[in-house]
């Protein structure tokens, strides 16, 4: 068996989307998609089948101030231990990107929703998040 993406969901912004402080950040558009990984539309995405999945995420951001800027993964509603990455930007107004990457279970007759959500008020980007099927 190969591996198989199951979804990719991105938001790209010139002029950024301001997010609040332990806010989700949002992903407008999917690229690719099918009814095993579904999203709402705005910054959350269902995982809808058994199986271990890969989540693979990578964000650009403005920064608002000079505080760390901390990005992580919620499955369920819950923080996933981690699965986060922080950047400290150099000034006001500074672009910096972050990367993570999980594994999540799904168990059989069971599904997971996961977002992505900010510790500190920022400025989002660029935002992609891709979820491979890999067992």
């Amino acid at each position: 068996m190969g591996i198989k993406t199951i979804g990719k969901f991105i938001m790209d912004s010139t002029a950024g989307v301001e997010i609040g402080a332990m806010r989700n950040v949002p992903f407008s558009s999917h690229k690719t998609s099918d009814n095993c990984v579904t999203a709402d539309g705005n910054t959350a995405i269902d995982i809808n089948r058994a199986g271990v999945y890969q989540i693979l995420y990578n964000g650009t951001f403005k920064a608002l101030n000079t505080s760390p800027i901390d990005v992580q993964l919620i499955e369920d509603g819950t923080l996933r231990q981690g699965a986060h990455a922080v950047v400290s930007p150099v000034a006001v107004g500074d672009n910096v990107s972050v990367a993570f990457s999980d594994i999540i279970t799904v168990r059989c007759g069971s599904s997971k929703t996961i977002a992505v959500q900010s510790k500190i008020a920022t400025n989002v980007l660029i935002t992609s998040i891709s979820v491979v099927k890999i067992a």
